[in-house]
């Protein structure tokens, strides 16, 4: 099993919003999911036992296919928030970068297969742009929406003549 890095950003960030987006649930539910995937990130988890987590307490996360590479709604949660939270966490990384005077850059970077979305691959057409400029979409940053496959990728500006 395959987990992720640990994101302390990432964390932070899901300590505040983690499972402010999933609908259809109540304050009790959201609050529980928001531990899973709190916990879960600061652990390093996987999508799949993020899911697994949500699931075992929530059996109505456990059914349907949302999308062609989405096993269930808890998934779709623990792909979208943990997206979410390691996106927002390396735009602050790349952020702080920059204040102390280094110029940085960003790129929306797609799977590249036949399920990307039009807005997605715009967004990557646009090449490198500033830090603070958005996206064609309008986002900052990936995921545009629910199951989002995107990442951003960030460097420092290459200086005239590099």
């Amino acid at each position: 099993m395959i987990g992720f890095l640990k994101n302390p950003r990432a964390v932070e960030y899901l300590e505040l919003v983690a499972a402010d987006k999933v609908t259809k649930i109540n304050d009790t539910t959201r609050s529980r999911i928001k531990t899973i995937i709190t916990r879960g990130t600061e652990k390093g988890w996987s999508y799949d036992k993020m899911a697994r987590e949500i699931s075992s307490r929530f059996e109505e996360f456990a059914v349907g296919k949302p999308q062609q590479h989405i096993d269930s709604r808890a998934h779709l949660v623990a792909v979208t928030e943990t997206a979410e939270a390691y996106e927002e966490g390396n735009r602050i990384a790349a952020k702080q970068i920059q204040q102390q005077g280094i110029t940085m850059e960003k790129f929306w970077l797609t799977v590249k297969d036949n399920r990307v979305s039009d807005g997605c691959d715009e967004n990557m057409d646009a090449g490198w742009i500033g830090i603070d400029e958005a996206f064609p979409s309008g986002h900052q940053r990936p995921p545009r929406f629910p199951g989002c496959r995107c990442d951003t990728l960030y460097r420092r500006k290459p200086q005239e003549g590099e």
